[in-house]
């Protein structure tokens, strides 16, 4: 049966509008999937067996710094390290022999180049797409360059914290040895007049020690189990043994010149620190130098907070009063303004121009002696490191040995390692006291049961083997609650302390000590817990 014109016609109006339908389906599918991809976190380009991108979104552009002229068309190797040009071409081709939906840089480095010829870390998921009249293959594209950066970070942390461990088992170590050096040199010395021909020997026996004690002091910092050792220290002596101390690190053709008042006031601060803080600054100025003939000038001078401007005092936050200004020039290349205000960063470094070294930890240290660090500079022209420290408050003088240590009573040395033990008892002995020894917990429990009674102080070691120190107090003081335990590490107060929180301990003695400073630390305890037994108080 015909149809007649009329029908005819509505029947193509109709299919039109199917059409019409369908392709605005098509328009809205296609705004959908472009949307998708101009908003993709992932670079997404398509390609052809032969390489020809067909496709990028913006992510692509921005990933490597081409525009989408420019990327359209141009083959796939463009974004790739000229040296897997030639490689990827064939894994390519391979893909596309047998192609899979895979991951790639799983396990493996995958680099793309940018526009500029940087690189970075990629990684890489392709799929399949079959059209009709020809074959695509569809990339995701990651940039995991934050990422590699954050496992870079974990990796050199687990590294320090290695390091830390072992540098705070070597200082804990090396101070027991230490004690044994220090404590019975500092004996022998008490034996001897200054006349004696051996007298001065002995002494830089035990100067040499204390030297080594400030070494394990560092280390200890540095594994996050040492605190400062606060005294007062005399800046140009400490000053001038750091210089002897880099002049064979430093450029025979660098001149240090060393201009520093006598009778400058003390500081109170950590020679240690004070010792790396110089050091860093030293050794960076000899590198601004960079190989040529030139000069490193280090000066000391008092001066008080009125001859500081009220900004300078403000800005780095420094209270009213004296301080030492020590100042690091050097004759280099200097640096510009937008360097300068960086060179304090942690993670910024100018290695080329010869800064970087330490300059943040040498910040820290100033601040954390409650002074400040300021540079000067400019380039061609060198560079002037100026540090305020707080001078010690007038009036206060170094600790000096009483003129009578000696006691009496009993006390209990309590440590694993024998020179330990041999150096304090023979400390004590001098001094008057009667000793007994224990070389691990076990032991020293039974000598408590037995004696208790009779002790006037326990010197409680902290690391031991089996049953260390922190257990062995608890037994302690469970039998004799009342005997003083003075407890001794080669380890910091802090880290001490950290293990034995809310232990009642009648004080810390730091490892290595003199004899004195043995007898004096005994004789402070012994003297207390007899006052407080007079008077009827618990110590």
């Amino acid at each position: 049966m015909t149809r007649s014109p009329d029908e005819q016609i509505a029947t193509l109006q109709e299919k039109l509008r199917q059409q019409e339908a369908r392709l605005r389906e098509l328009e809205e599918s296609e705004g959908r999937l472009r949307a998708f991809l101009e908003s993709a976190s992932q670079g997404v380009v398509a390609i052809d067996p032969a390489g020809k991108l067909l496709l990028v979104n913006a992510k692509t552009e921005q990933m490597f710094g081409y525009s989408r002229q420019e990327l359209l068309g141009a083959p796939l190797e463009m974004l790739l390290p000229e040296t897997l040009r030639h490689l990827h071409a064939k894994h390519r081709q391979d893909y596309f022999d047998a192609p899979r939906s895979r991951p790639m840089g799983v396990g493996m480095e995958l680099r793309g180049r940018k526009k500029d010829g940087s690189e970075f870390p990629v990684e890489i998921s392709l799929s399949f797409v079959r059209e009709s009249s020809r074959q695509l293959a569809v990339a995701l594209i990651t940039d995991i360059s934050a990422r590699k950066e954050i496992e870079t970070q974990m990796q050199q942390r687990q590294k320090l914290e290695s390091l830390g461990v072992l540098a705070g088992g070597i200082a804990h170590d090396f101070n027991n040895l230490l004690t044994g050096i220090i404590g019975n040199a500092s004996l022998v010395l008490g034996e001897m007049g200054p006349d004696h021909p051996l007298y001065r020997h002995v002494r830089d026996v035990i100067e040499a020690g204390q030297q080594a004690a400030t070494l394990t002091r560092q280390l200890l910092a540095y594994a996050g189990k040492g605190q400062f050792y606060i005294r007062e220290i005399e800046i140009a002596p400490l000053v001038r043994e750091v210089v002897g101390m880099v002049r064979s690190s430093v450029p025979g053709s660098v001149r240090i010149a060393v201009d520093l008042l006598e009778h400058l006031p003390p500081v109170s601060a950590d020679s240690g620190q004070l010792q790396q803080l110089f050091l860093n600054m030293i050794l960076n100025a000899a590198e601004a130098i960079d190989g040529r003939r030139g000069t490193v000038w280090i000066t000391a001078r008092s001066v008080d907070s009125d001859a500081l401007s009220a900004s300078r005092l403000s800005a780095n936050g420094l209270l009213p009063g004296r301080y030492l200004s020590i100042e690091v020039k050097d004759d280099g290349c200097g640096m510009d303004e937008a360097t300068s205000l960086r060179i304090f960063d942690p993670f910024f470094t100018t290695k080329f121009t010869g800064r970087g070294l330490g300059l943040a930890a040498a910040r820290g240290i100033v601040e954390a002696h409650h002074g400040s660090i300021e540079v000067t500079s400019a380039p061609g022209k060198g560079s002037t490191f100026t540090v305020l420290l707080p001078a010690a408050p007038p009036g206060k003088h170094r600790d000096t040995e009483p003129e009578d240590l000696s006691g009496s009573g009993v006390v209990l040395v309590v440590d694993d390692e024998e020179v330990v033990r041999r150096t304090a008892a023979a400390a004590l002995r001098r001094y008057g006291y009667l000793v007994l020894s224990a070389s691990d917990g076990a032991s020293a429990i039974d000598i408590v049961r037995e004696s208790g009674s009779r002790l006037c102080a326990v010197l409680l070691d902290l690391a031991m083997p089996g049953m260390d120190g922190a257990e062995t107090l608890g037994h302690i003081k469970a039998i004799a609650p009342d005997v003083p335990v003075l407890l001794s590490s080669g380890f910091g107060e802090l880290e001490a302390m950290d293990r034995l929180a809310g232990a009642e301990l009648a004080g810390f003695l730091q490892k290595p000590y003199t004899a004195a400073q043995l007898a004096r630390e005994v004789r402070r305890v012994c003297t207390k817990a007899s006052q407080h037994a007079e008077s009827g108080a618990l110590p």
